[in-house]
This record gives C-alpha cells, structure tokens and sequence, in this order.
C-alpha cells in the first residue's frame, strides 16, 4: 500500500490542517497569556469608551474638535470627577484618624452618658445601656478589651481598602486608555461590525454589534442615573440632619453606589455616629429610618431602569446585571447583560428561522 502512495496522499491535507491549527491554537493561546495581564484593564476600557462614545461625538461637533482633543477633554474632566473627591475623602479621613489617635493618647476621649430610655428597648435595652454606661465611665478599660479584636479585625478591613485601591487605579487607568479608544471611535466600530459579522454572517453581524453597544450603554447610563437619585436622596437626608461635611459624603454615595458597593457602608458609620452626638431622640430615630430607606433607592430603580432601549425584554438584562455581577463582580454588571442579551436575540433567531421539512431528512 506504501508503494503507490495513496494513503500518504490522503493523509497529507489532514495532517496540513491539523499542523495549521495547532500552529493557530498555540499563537491564539500566546497571544492570550501576554494580554491576560492587562485582561481586566481592556474590558474596563472598551466598556468605558462605548459608554462615552456618544458624548464624545457631541462634544467634538459642538466644540468642533478634533476626536483626540475630544477625548482628551472627556477623559481629563472625568478623571477630575473622580480623584477631587477621592482626595477630599482621603484628607478628610486622615484629619479624622489624627484626631481620634490624639484623643486616645492623651485620655480626653468622652462619651456622654446614655439616656435611661434606652433601659427601656426591648431584648437588648439593658445590655446596650450597661455597655455604655461603663464607656461613658471607664472608657480605657473598655478600649484595653477591644483592642486586640480590634487589631485583628483591623487588618482585614486594611486588606480590602487596599484592594479597593488598587481597583480604583485600574479604573482611572481604564478611563484613560478609553479615551485612546474613543479617538479612534470610528475604526473602532467599523471593526467591531467587520468581527461580528465574520461571526454571525452579513445580516445578523450589524445587528449583533448595535445589541452589545446598545446594551453596554444602556446599563451604563441606568446605573450612573440611579447612581445620581440614589445620591440626591440620601444627601437631602445628610442636609435636612445638618451633618457636617454633607457634601462630601453625598459625593461618596455617588461613587460607591456606581461602583456597587452597598450604601450602608457609608450610611451606617454616619447613622451611628449621630446617635452617640445626639443621643436618641425623635429627631435622630426620623433621619435613621430615612436613610435605612433611602438605601434602599438604587434596589428599586433597578428593575425601572435598566434595559430601557436594548430590545431586550426588562428581566433578562436585569438578571443578566445581577447574575453578572454576583459571579463576575463590577465587570459583571456589564459584561452579564451583554452575553444574555446576545444569547436571548440569538435563540429566538434560531427557533424563528427552522430549517425546511424536506432539509431535516
């Protein structure tokens, strides 16, 4: 069989198909491993560019500029956005850390006694009352036994600041090759049609393009929206109480509720804080219950909101918002969307075009 050569012959192509793919699979493959690094940055970065592309065409036509002016102004403004009240939040904190290390070291550290109504509270009233009244006393006895607690419970929350942090830069740095993207927008988005449409065929390629984009920028403009009411209504609420630096904390609400971080975690410090200042009066339980509910803001505009002008159905780019984000994290709120999205069109694609009774056979 070897003499007249047909099975090398017929071997040959598969082996040369076989020797390209592997050759393709292991460039794909290295291609991956030197982009991995910067994996998360690019996705940051495509979906920042999308999301402001529009507003960079405005600017461009209105100022008349050129696309790099353009997204060197969006990117220089949102970047200030940004670091200004990072910064005022960082000294502000730092004055208040100073502060209350000044008070410990020199023994001034009071607390006021509490009001005999909170004997009064059901289940935990009297423990709650004992407790501080042994602070408001001997609050140096009551530092000694927390401090170890303290201290462990210390580094943990020093580890997530600093993870914060580092998400927090990757993020300016995102905005700013966002705005490299956004100078090119337009190759861009001819490319990314040219690659769906390598994908999916002439057809469905613009229409599966023009479903990411819109998507991305949908969830996008929904969440910086309920971002800015969640903010507004918890601020009115940090005004009406008259807590100093209101401002500032309303910007910090604005941040952590585009972020996705819990409000809470800005609220609750603020809530117990007023408490131990003013005791627990009418006035103090008002604003508490205002601002437990006023948290609660961005979970109900959630399913108002979101997925407004995509073509998708409401909950599914809802669950794909809180399925991504729960497995996926920040990213996951934008990349979620897009994948149930592009699935949901695609499936219906699919079960509204069958094949012909006679190809089935």
């Amino acid at each position: 069989m070897a003499g007249n050569g047909l099975p090398e012959n017929n071997m040959r192509p598969q082996l040369d198909n076989f020797i390209r793919a592997a050759l393709i699979a292991a460039l794909a493959y290295m291609c991956f491993r030197v982009v991995q690094p910067f994996l998360i940055l690019l996705l940051w970065a495509i979906i920042l560019a999308i999301s402001l592309y529009p507003l960079h065409k405005r600017v461009a036509s209105g100022l008349r500029l050129r696309p790099g002016w353009a997204a060197m102004l969006i990117t220089l403004i949102a970047a200030l956005v940004l670091l200004v009240p990072t910064y005022l939040l960082g000294v502000s904190v730092a004055s208040s850390l100073e502060t209350a290390f000044g008070l410990l070291k020199s023994g001034d550290l009071r607390v006021p006694p509490p009001s005999d109504a909170i004997s009064n509270w059901p289940l935990i009233g009297s423990t709650v009352h004992d407790l501080w009244l042994r602070a408001s006393n001997d609050m140096t006895s009551i530092l000694k036994e927390v401090m170890p607690l303290v201290r462990k419970e210390g580094l943990s929350v020093l580890s997530k600041i600093a993870d914060v942090g580092v998400a927090f830069v990757m993020f300016v740095a995102a905005l700013i090759v966002a705005g490299i993207f956004m100078a090119y927008g337009e190759h861009g988005s001819r490319s990314a049609v040219r690659f769906a449409s390598r994908l999916t065929g002439t057809v469905r390629g613009p229409q599966i393009a023009a479903l990411c984009t819109g998507t991305i920028r949908a969830v996008a403009q929904g969440v910086i929206g309920i971002a800015f009411i969640h903010m507004l209504v918890v601020g009115v609420g940090l005004i009406v109480a008259d807590i100093p630096g209101a401002g500032l904390l309303a910007l910090v609400v604005l941040l952590a509720s585009i972020l996705q971080v819990p409000t809470f975690v800005v609220t609750l410090p603020i809530v117990v804080g007023v408490f131990f200042a003013r005791g627990f009066t009418t006035e103090t339980i008002i604003f508490a219950v205002y601002i437990a509910i006023a948290s609660q803001t961005d979970n109900v505009l959630k399913p108002l909101v979101l997925g407004r002008g995509t073509g998708v159905p409401m909950p599914i780019v809802l669950i794909g918002v809180l399925g991504g984000t729960i497995s996926g994290g920040l990213i996951g709120l934008f990349i979620g969307p897009v994948v149930l999205a592009v699935g949901y069109q695609l499936l219906w694609q699919w079960i509204d075009n069958p094949p012909r009774d006679d190809a089935r056979f």
